[in-house]
């Protein structure tokens, strides 16, 4: 099924989501690389989905098609909401987050032939994982010396920290449906796109003292106990891509739903050649450079 929960803080929508696919007729779930579930289709509107991956991504996909030559945004949920009574019939389901700058920040949840609007927080997917990242942000602190811009609150800079923490609470399979790697995605005035963050995950037994033992440093040198990954958005506004790039096999993939059904592996590959190529990809399918950076737009 997946998560995805979306906030609305002031001008800025946050909208956290996961990587992994659930597949019944494999042997088990595409937990890496997964597939991006919030899709960035132009600079003002991006959509996120749980559920049915294969139809809501080809609905995604017209959808990008319809909005960037009519601009309209009523047109783009009338679509998506007879999408989802579409799979409905065909004993499937699929939910969807728009979140638009079109007239403001605006956040619809469709469902059923049914949509909301109105609310500053929306999920989808699986519940119990959406309200803890809910409820997980309340006991994030913050360095008392943690210095914000005025237009990012404290409580979206913990909810951050809270969503991408997920994986660090529960491992790269969060819930039976939910998994694989954590992505932020971010809408303001200035354009949608994507946060890079960063992360180490291990599993084995630290003992204070001895601390680590030479045995548990080789296996998470070596991915056993721990890997590391590092996601790599363009500064390109209104495009759908990012790398996700592990350290220790030197591997990294490509996320373009837009362009690619899959993402794509690049392998030997430097945090550096992950970045040129999530640039290049970008420019290439039309995103625009913003003199302001999402991190503090």
């Amino acid at each position: 099924m997946t998560f995805a929960v979306a906030r609305k803080f002031g001008d800025r929508i946050v909208v956290a989501s996961d990587t992994m696919i659930s597949d019944l007729d494999a042997c088990g779930p595409n937990i890496f690389p997964g597939r991006l579930k919030s899709v960035v289709i132009g600079l003002d509107v991006s959509i996120a989905f749980a559920g049915a991956a294969e139809p809501a991504l080809y609905a995604i996909r017209q959808a990008k098609l319809m909005y960037s030559s009519t601009k309209d945004l009523r047109r783009l949920i009338l679509y998506l909401r007879q999408t989802s009574v579409d799979i409905a019939a065909r004993d499937s389901h699929c939910e969807f987050i728009i979140s638009s700058h079109a007239d403001g920040a605006t956040m619809f949840k469709i469902w059923d032939g049914l949509v909301a609007t109105g609310e500053n927080t929306y999920w989808i997917g699986n519940c119990d994982v959406a309200m803890d990242s809910l409820n997980f942000k309340a006991s994030i602190s913050l360095p008392e010396k943690t210095k914000l811009p005025d237009y990012i609150t404290p409580e979206e800079c913990r909810f951050c920290n809270a969503v991408t923490g997920l994986t660090l609470k529960r491992g790269t399979q969060i819930a039976g449906d939910v998994g694989g790697l954590i992505v932020v995605q971010i809408g303001s005035l200035y354009g949608h796109g994507y946060l890079n963050h960063a992360a180490t995950i291990a599993w084995d037994t630290i003992r204070v003292p001895p601390g680590l033992s030479e045995q548990q440093i080789e296996d998470r040198n070596s991915g056993m106990t721990q890997y590391a990954y590092t996601t790599i958005r363009s500064l390109e506004r209104g495009a759908a891509v990012l790398g996700v790039y592990f350290d220790q096999p030197k591997i990294g993939f490509i996320y373009s739903p837009i362009t690619h059904d899959e993402a794509y592996k690049i392998a030997p590959a430097t945090l550096e050649q992950m970045s040129e190529e999530v640039t290049r990809l970008a420019r290439e399918i039309g995103g625009l450079v913003c003199d302001v950076d999402l991190h503090v737009s």
